[in-house]
């Protein structure tokens, strides 16, 4: 009897232990926030035709989220990609885009959600001349360095934005899509 409840005492100990192996403070008080329309949570981070609006600071680490509007389509978005970590949902909230995730073409319109399974090569197009769109990133990863690095460097050195990519667990597997 005794031995039992050791196993269960220790089998519901391991979470814990595992968050706190991740230097995660359980007792960490988050605060709820607000990001108001047109607005990014970090002041001076602003990505070329997005923001930040969930950082992996406010959510330790498990989740991100930025918002991108775009007013010059058709247009191609990024490489074929792969996120080793992080799964990655495409929330449409204006306008029409082809997805591809692994083998699928998606076709995705206003309202619609899109899921990229973290180690599943994605990418997409965006068909519409006009479009609002938002990515989240779970966990949050190192996205954040990405976006950043996207104002640096592109368009004109799109090198040296794939290594920063790769740097940071995204790496690119193959060409950008066309909208057919």
């Amino acid at each position: 009897m005794k031995r039992r409840k050791f196993i269960l005492a220790s089998a519901m100990a391991t979470p814990a232990l595992m968050l706190k192996a991740q230097n995660v403070n359980l007792l960490d008080n988050q605060e709820p926030f607000i990001v108001k329309a047109g607005e990014g949570r970090e002041e001076g981070f602003d990505i070329k035709n997005g923001l930040l609006k969930v950082s992996g600071k406010d959510t330790l680490g498990q989740f991100s989220l930025f918002e991108m509007k775009n007013d010059d389509g058709p247009k191609a978005g990024p490489p074929l990609h792969v996120h080793t970590y992080q799964d990655e949902v495409f929330q449409i909230i204006d306008g029409e885009f082809l997805f591809q995730v692994g083998d699928k073409k998606i076709e995705a319109k206003s309202g619609d959600i899109v899921f990229g399974p973290r180690n599943i090569p994605h990418t997409f197009f965006q068909k519409s001349k006009s479009a609002h769109i938002y990515f989240s990133y779970n966990p949050a990863g190192k996205m954040e360095n990405i976006m950043k690095a996207i104002n640096e460097l592109l368009p004109n050195n799109p090198e040296k934005f794939a290594q920063v990519c790769a740097q940071n667990d995204v790496p690119f597997v193959g060409p950008p899509i066309t909208g057919e």
